[in-house]
C-alpha cells in the first residue's frame, strides 16, 4: 500500500510539473510587447503611441503604411477575434470546434456573407483595393512573424490561423449586417402564430409604435417629399391599430392587401409547423446617438454623444484606435477588428455617431418546387432553375468533409433545412446580399471636412441602414437615415409571401435623395433611439417594428431639462437608468394588484416606493420585482394560448418589448384558456404578482433586502473559450452586479423569459464637444488587448460599470509626453 501510494505521489507530482508547463508556454508566458522597433513592408517610418490604456495613436506618413501597420496592430491586440468572426462568415466553425458546429456552419454559408463579399472584390476601386489590401499585408506580417507565439486560444485549440484576404474584411461587415436584422425571425413568427392562434390574434401581436410618441424627425422639420413614382405599390401606412376582437376585415385592413391576398397567407400559414427561430441576430439590440446645437450648450458649439448597444463580451466588439497621416488625415474612434479604418468617432473637423434604423429589409419567400426536379422553382406559370452552390465542410475529428449544397432562387438562398422546424422552402431576400461598398464610405467619412463631404460618403454606406448624426467645429448639426430600404410592389413584409409570383417583389429602393434627412434643426437637438424615424405622412414604408419610445424619450426629457450642456451631462445620460416603461405601466398596474399577506404588503410597498423614481440601479429591491412581474405578466397572458414552442418564439421576436401598452384592459389576451372561470386583466396582474412574489422568496429568501436588483441582473464579460472550465477563470471577466434594462437609456438588456443576465448593452460609449476635440470621452467596456495576460485586457472594466470615461486624447502631443505612453517603431526592411 505504501508503495502504491508513493508511486500515485510521484504520478501527481509529473503531472503537476508537464500542467505548470504548459500553463506556462499556453498562458504565463510574456504578452506581446508593444515597443521595440520592427522592420516591415513600410514605405517610411511609422511610429505608434500606446497610451496609458493601450490604444494605439499611429502616425504614418502614407495610406499604405498606415493601413498596413492597423492590420499589424489588429492582430497583435485581437488575433483570436478576428479570425473566430472569419470562421463564422465563412462556415468553418466545426473545423476548429468540432460536428456540433455543423449545423450552424451549413446555415452561414447558407447566409452567403462570404460569398456576397467575394463577389464585390472585383468591384473595388483602386483606392479601396489599396487599403485592403495593405491593411491584409499587415495582419498577415503578424502571423507569420508571430507562429511560435501566437495568441492562448491557438494553443487550446491547436490550430494555426491562415491568411488575412481582403474578402475576409468585406465580410464581417456583413455578419454586423445580419447581428442587426431581425426582420425574418418576426415574420416565421407571425406565420406560426397565424396558424396557431388566428390572423386576427396575430395581427395583435405585430409591434404597435405609439401615436403619441416621439419621432426623430417632428413634422415641421420633415422635408418636402416628392410622392414616390408609384403611388399603388408603396404600402405608406405605419399604423398598426390593435385588432383584438376585431373581424377579418381589420385585419385584412391593417394588413393593405386584398382579400384574396389574405385569403393566400392564411392557406402559406397552415404549411410550416413548429418554426423555430433561425438564431444569428441577437435580441433587444439597440443604441443612442444624439447631438445638440450650440445655442443648447456651453461651449458654445455641438457636442455629439453616442453609445452603440450590442453583444458584450471579452474581448470588445469595438477596438479603439487613433490614425494620423500629418496634413491629410486625422480621425479617432473605433472600428470592428479585422476591417480598416474608423467608422464611428471624430476628425480634426467633424464628428459622427450611429444607429440601427431597424428597417424592414428582409423578407421570406415560399417557392414552390417543381415535383420532377429538386433545383427548379415556378415562377409566374415557367419553371426557373435554381443556382445550386456543392460545398465540403471540413469538420476537427473527421477524416473526410461533410458535402453540402446551398440552393439560390430568384429571390435568395433556400434557408430550409439548415435550421430544424422549417420544413418548406423559404428564400431570403435581404439588402445585405446585394452587391454594396461601405469600405468607400468609411474612408470618405474618416476624411470629410464638413456635412456635404460627410453626406457624399454617405452614398456609399448601404447595409446595415444606420441613423447617422453628425457636428462639426463650424457649429452644424444634421441627420440622415441612411441605407438600402425595399419598395416592396405589395404587402408590408409582415409575414413570408408567394415566391411563385411576381406580385410581391421588390420594385426598388427608396431614392437616397428623399431617406429622412434633417440640418440644423431648429429645436437645437436630435435624437435617435432606434425609434420611429418620421410620422406616417412619408411615402415610403420603413418598418413596423420600431424600438419602444422610452429611452428616447428620457434622453429628450434629460436633454431639454437645462441649457449649458456639457459632455459631463452627456455621460450621465448615457448611463442613466430610469425606467419610463416602469413609469408608463406601474401606476395602472398597481390599482389592479391586491396584496393577500404580510410578505404581498412588503413587496406591494417597494413597488409602490420604484413607481414614484423608477431607477433600475443594482440595490433597487422594486426594479427585481417590477422586471420579474413583467416577464410573469407576459407568461400569464401569453403561455396558455400560444403553449411552449410559440411562446419561446414570441419572446425571441420582436412583438413582447412594449406589447402591454397596445392591450386595451377588454383584451381577450386577458383570459386564462386552461381555466372555466373568466379572467380580467386585474385576474391576470394578480396571478403574476403573486408568482413574483413567490420566485423572489424561493430564489432569495424571505429578506426582501436580500431581492436587489443586482443579485438578479447580472453582467459577466465572456470569452467564447469561457463557457469550459476551468477556461473560464482565464478568460472570462465578471461577474458584476449592474443596474439599468431593456428600457433604459444606459442599456443592460436581458432576454425576457430569461434569467436576466444581461446579454447586450455599449461596448463602447463616446461623447465630444466640438469646441475641444482633443479632449472627447469615451469608454470600452472590457479594454484594447484581447490577451488575457495582458494588462489592458479588463482595464477599463471598472471605469465602464462606474460610469466613468477616459481622455479620448487627440492630440500627440499630449499622447507623448504622458508617462504611460509606450512607443513602438515600424521601419522599411
Amino acid at each position: 500500500m505504501r508503495k502504491i501510494a508513493i508511486a500515485a505521489v510521484v504520478l501527481l507530482l509529473v503531472l503537476a510539473g508537464l500542467a505548470g508547463f504548459t500553463w506556462y508556454w499556453t498562458v504565463d508566458r510574456p504578452v506581446t510587447s508593444y515597443t521595440g522597433t520592427v522592420a516591415a513592408a513600410v514605405q517610411d517610418r511609422v511610429t505608434v503611441y500606446r497610451d496609458r490604456y493601450g490604444v494605439p495613436h499611429i502616425v504614418a506618413q502614407n495610406e499604405h503604411d498606415l493601413y498596413f501597420v492597423q492590420g499589424y496592430l489588429m492582430a497583435q491586440d485581437r488575433l483570436f477575434q478576428m479570425d473566430l468572426t472569419r470562421r463564422a462568415v465563412t462556415g468553418t466553425l466545426s473545423e476548429i470546434f468540432g460536428k456540433d458546429f455543423l449545423e450552424k456552419d451549413k446555415f452561414l454559408r447558407t447566409m452567403g456573407f462570404y460569398r456576397t463579399a467575394q463577389a464585390a472584390v472585383p468591384a473595388l476601386s483602386p483606392e479601396e483595393r489599396q487599403i485592403l489590401q495593405a491593411y491584409a499585408d499587415g495582419v498577415n506580417f503578424y502571423i507569420d512573424t508571430h507562429l511560435s507565439d501566437l495568441p492562448v486560444e491557438f494553443s487550446v485549440l491547436r490550430y494555426r490561423p491562415g491568411h488575412w484576404e481582403i474578402a475576409d474584411s468585406l465580410a464581417i461587415g456583413k455578419y454586423m449586417a445580419w447581428t442587426l436584422g431581425g426582420n425574418m425571425d418576426q415574420e416565421l413568427f407571425m406565420l406560426a402564430a397565424a396558424k396557431i392562434l388566428g390572423p386576427e390574434k396575430a395581427l395583435s401581436l405585430a409591434p404597435v409604435y405609439p401615436t403619441t410618441a416621439p419621432t426623430i424627425i417632428t413634422e415641421t422639420e420633415r422635408l418636402a417629399f416628392p410622392p414616390p413614382a408609384s403611388p399603388a405599390a408603396v404600402d405608406t401606412s405605419q399604423a398598426y391599430a390593435s385588432t383584438a376582437g376585431a373581424g377579418t376585415a381589420a385585419w385584412v385592413d391593417n394588413l393593405h392587401v386584398d382579400k384574396a391576398q389574405a385569403e393566400a397567407m392564411l392557406n402559406l400559414a397552415a404549411l410550416v409547423q413548429s418554426v423555430r427561430g433561425l438564431g444569428g441576430p441577437l435580441t433587444d439590440l439597440g443604441s443612442n446617438d444624439w447631438v445638440v446645437s450650440g445655442s443648447r450648450t456651453a461651449s458654445g458649439l455641438p457636442i455629439l454623444a453616442n453609445d452603440m448597444h450590442l453583444q458584450l463580451g471579452v474581448p470588445s466588439i469595438w477596438y479603439q484606435q487613433q490614425l494620423t497621416i500629418p496634413g491629410s488625415l486625422a480621425v479617432t474612434g473605433v472600428m470592428f477588428p479585422g476591417v480598416p479604418g474608423v467608422i464611428v468617432g471624430h476628425n480634426d473637423r467633424i464628428a459622427w455617431g450611429v444607429t440601427n434604423v431597424n428597417p424592414d429589409v428582409q423578407d421570406l419567400y415560399i417557392e414552390k418546387p417543381n415535383p420532377g426536379h429538386a433545383y427548379q422553382f415556378e415562377y409566374d406559370g415557367h419553371w426557373e432553375d435554381a443556382r445550386v452552390i456543392h460545398e465540403k465542410i471540413p469538420v476537427k475529428g473527421q477524416k473526410d468533409p461533410v458535402p453540402f449544397d446551398i440552393v439560390i432562387t430568384r429571390h435568395g438562398p433556400i434557408i430550409s433545412g439548415v435550421e430544424p422546424g422549417v420544413d418548406v422552402p423559404l428564400a431570403l431576400r435581404w439588402t445585405a446580399l446585394d452587391q454594396t461598398d461601405e469600405v468607400a464610405a468609411v474612408i470618405g467619412m474618416d476624411k470629410a471636412r464638413n456635412w456635404q463631404e460627410f453626406e457624399a460618403a454617405l452614398r456609399h454606406f448601404m447595409v446595415p441602414a444606420q441613423n447617422f448624426v453628425y457636428a462639426d467645429v463650424d457649429g452644424h448639426i444634421a441627420y440622415r437615415a441612411n441605407g438600402l430600404i425595399p419598395i416592396r410592389k405589395n404587402g408590408n413584409g409582415l409575414m413570408p409571401v408567394p415566391g411563385w409570383v411576381s406580385d410581391y417583389e421588390w420594385e426598388g429602393y427608396i431614392p437616397w435623395s428623399e431617406l429622412p434627412q434633417v440640418f440644423d434643426p431648429a429645436r437645437g437637438y436630435i435624437v435617435t433611439a432606434n425609434q420611429k424615424v418620421i410620422d406616417d405622412s412619408y411615402p415610403y414604408f420603413l418598418t413596423q417594428e420600431w424600438a419602444p419610445p422610452y429611452r428616447a424619450i428620457e434622453i429628450t426629457r434629460r436633454l431639454t431639462a437645462k441649457t449649458g450642456l456639457t459632455t459631463k451631462d452627456m455621460t450621465a445620460i448615457q448611463n442613466d437608468w430610469y425606467n419610463q416603461e416602469a413609469a408608463r405601466l406601474l401606476p395602472s398596474w398597481l390599482v389592479a394588484i391586491k396584496p393577500a399577506s404580510p410578505q404581498d404588503n412588503q413587496a406591494y410597498e417597494a413597488l409602490q416606493q420604484y413607481a414614484r423614481d423608477p431607477e433600475d440601479t443594482p440595490d433597487s429591491v422594486g426594479a427585481s420585482l417590477f422586471h420579474v412581474l413583467y416577464n410573469e405578466a407576459l407568461a400569464a397572458t401569453f403561455h396558455d394560448e400560444m403553449g411552449d414552442s410559440l411562446y419561446k418564439q414570441f419572446l425571441a421576436s420582436g412583438s413582447p418589448v412594449n406589447v402591454f401598452d397596445n392591450l386595451p384592459e377588454d383584451s381577450p389576451w386577458f383570459d386564462d384558456v386552461t381555466t372555466p372561470q373568466k379572467e380580467t386583466r386585474a385576474d391576470i396582474l394578480q396571478k403574476a404578482f403573486q408568482k413574483t412574489v413567490e420566485d423572489l422568496d424561493r430564489q432569495y429568501g424571505p429578506d426582501l433586502a436580500r431581492w436587489t436588483w443586482g443579485r438578479l441582473h447580472t453582467i459577466t464579460f465572456a470569452h467564447p473559450l469561457g463557457s469550459v472550465k476551468p477556461l473560464d477563470r482565464l478568460f472570462n471577466v465578471g461577474p458584476f452586479a449592474y443596474g439599468g434594462s431593456n428600457a433604459t437609456p444606459g442599456a443592460a438588456s436581458y432576454q425576457l423569459g430569461g434569467d436576466f443576465a444581461i446579454e447586450s448593452g455599449a461596448p463602447w460609449r463616446y461623447t465630444v464637444d466640438m469646441a475641444d476635440l482633443a479632449h472627447a470621452l469615451d469608454v470600452e467596456a472590457t479594454g484594447v488587448s484581447g490577451q488575457p495576460r495582458s494588462p489592458h485586457y479588463r482595464d477599463q472594466v471598472q471605469m465602464w460599470l462606474h460610469g466613468q470615461y477616459k481622455t479620448m486624447t487627440f492630440d500627440l502631443g499630449e499622447v507623448q509626453k504622458d508617462p504611460g505612453t509606450v512607443t513602438e517603431q515600424f521601419v522599411p526592411r
